[in-house]
């Protein structure tokens, strides 16, 4: 039970843009005034800049959520400073057995403006909680401010848009060095690509380089960055999304934004735990990755409405219950009785 009035004491070392999701659900579980950035219980966590850690205290219970993209412990003392260890990529075979009693798989995660979408308001937190915790991060100022200019931008859109019953929409980074994911969106684009060619769907979309230089295939590349409101707008009007591994395997952005969004998600077979699984036909359609299996699956889901309607209201549902920032922490912290 949340108990009203609790203090939540969270480290502001964290790595902003990926703890804003549990940081607005902490807000929306003990209310804004009781959130209070300190350093002084987190005296003995160093963070280097390629952390992904959110530390925080409530009643004296130390907690941590690693949103890192591995499966693997990168961090073995945090996961000792802490009591309870939500790790986002959570894959049990390569938890160590003395480990095991305290770090649990927690929902995934993806950035939200959790100071609003004002530059000069977000340039001010940053400042203030960069002077709190500076001694104590190995990297500088202009790294941790970064995360505060990424953040901000991340502006929520409102689920405006009815999904067509033919058109899909599907944008994604090409990662050079990420092979699996890479090739397992390729064959979904090619095989949209197929289904537009013939008449079934309209396919809209494909794969930004990382960078200039880039491997990425040229039927499948498009080179203009897509904003972020238009993504999202896209997301909504698509019959259906498509969702597979992200970097190194990981839980990407992708599969906790599409839930937030009602939409019909079709997917591959995921390498990590959810705290919760999702149900092949129920609140997700899985496929195999290869292209013929993709393209064969998107035809059946254009062609079942019903089916598709199904996923939406079960996905809507399965956010609502397990999944959104407040939800997802509800979860979390009932493992810990």
């Amino acid at each position: 039970m949340i108990k009203k009035n609790t203090k939540v004491y969270i480290d502001p070392a964290c790595n902003i843009l990926y703890s804003s999701f549990y940081i607005v659900g902490l807000r929306d579980l003990y209310g804004d005034k009781n959130i209070i950035f300190d350093s002084k219980p987190f005296k003995e966590l160093h963070y280097h800049n390629e952390n992904f850690l959110l530390a925080f205290v409530i009643d004296g219970i130390k907690y941590i959520i690693d949103s890192t993209d591995f499966n693997t412990i990168n961090y073995p003392e945090f996961v000792e400073w802490a009591d309870l260890y939500g790790k986002v990529n959570y894959n049990i075979d390569n938890i160590p057995p003395m480990y095991r009693n305290k770090i649990i798989p927690i929902g995934a995660n993806f950035g939200i403006a959790c100071y609003g979408n004002n530059r000069e308001i977000n340039i001010i937190w940053a400042i203030k909680h960069y002077l709190q915790c500076h001694t104590r991060l190995e990297y500088n100022w202009k790294s941790y401010l970064c995360r505060y200019l990424t953040v901000y931008k991340r502006k929520s859109q409102p689920h405006n848009f009815s999904s067509s019953d033919n058109y899909i929409f599907f944008i994604s980074r090409f990662w050079e060095g990420q092979n699996t994911a890479n090739n397992i969106r390729i064959n979904f684009i090619r095989a949209c690509k197929r289904l537009h060619k013939e008449q079934i769907i309209r396919f809209e979309g494909g794969m930004i380089p990382d960078n200039e230089i880039s491997s990425c295939p040229k039927d499948v590349i498009i080179k203009k960055e897509i904003p972020l409101k238009e993504y999202i707008i896209g997301i909504q009007k698509s019959a259906l999304v498509f969702n597979t591994p992200a970097y190194h395997g990981c839980h990407g952005w992708k599969l906790p934004e599409y839930m937030s969004q009602g939409v019909a998600i079709l997917s591959t077979h995921f390498n990590n735990e959810l705290p919760i699984p999702l149900q092949h036909k129920i609140n997700v359609y899985f496929s195999n990755p290869d292209e013929d299996s993709l393209y064969n699956s998107i035809k059946v889901l254009i062609q079942n409405k019903k089916l598709r309607q199904l996923l939406q209201q079960n996905i809507t549902k399965y956010w609502q219950s397990y999944a959104c920032p407040a939800s997802c922490l509800k979860l979390f912290f009932a493992k810990n009785k």
